[in-house]
């Protein structure tokens, strides 16, 4: 478990470390013309992040939630199985609510990174941009990090749920 762990915390941390090169990448000094492309990139990576993040998130939570509606339609159930399946329906939708809140955030910063047309603007906008893949990648970090709690979790209310990472 702790392999795991140390694993998913390096690969993490990897994902932070290439999202502020192009951060630097993005916020250095480029022609006059060439503000469109050092901003698409960087936007392009930070929705891709969050929205894989997301996905992540709520896979493991629908795995968890098909399992104890497996055991609930195949067993007589009991108070206790009662409670994993609550349990489990409000980690759907503890998945759901992030999920949509990725988007929510995704959402709003098409508009703000792709509007503006002098060049005072443009490098706000540039800055702007280089500040929102740094957050993307802090939040796909936390979310990769989560993912061991989440199963520890979900293992709790769950005995039979299987720790297998990304199957």
């Amino acid at each position: 478990m702790m392999n795991k762990i140390i694993t998913l915390l390096i690969a993490g941390l990897a994902a932070v470390m290439v999202l502020l090169l192009i951060t630097r990448w993005a916020t250095s000094k480029k022609r006059k013309g060439e503000q469109d492309e050092v901003i698409q990139l960087p936007t392009f990576v930070w929705m891709t992040s969050i929205l894989a993040a997301g996905g992540i998130i709520m896979y493991r939570v629908l795995v968890a939630a098909g399992q104890a509606v497996d055991i609930w339609i195949k067993l007589k159930p009991s108070d206790v199985l009662k409670d994993m399946a609550t349990t489990c329906c409000f980690m759907i939708g503890i998945g759901a609510c992030w999920l949509l809140l990725l988007i929510g955030i995704t959402a709003a910063l098409v508009p703000a990174v792709l509007t503006g047309n002098n060049r005072r603007e443009a490098k706000v906008e540039v800055f702007e941009a280089g500040y929102f893949v740094v957050q993307g990648g802090l939040l796909l970090g936390t979310s990769l990090l989560m993912i061991p709690v989440l199963d520890e979790l979900l293992a709790l209310c769950l005995p039979v749920y299987k720790l297998n990472y990304f199957h």
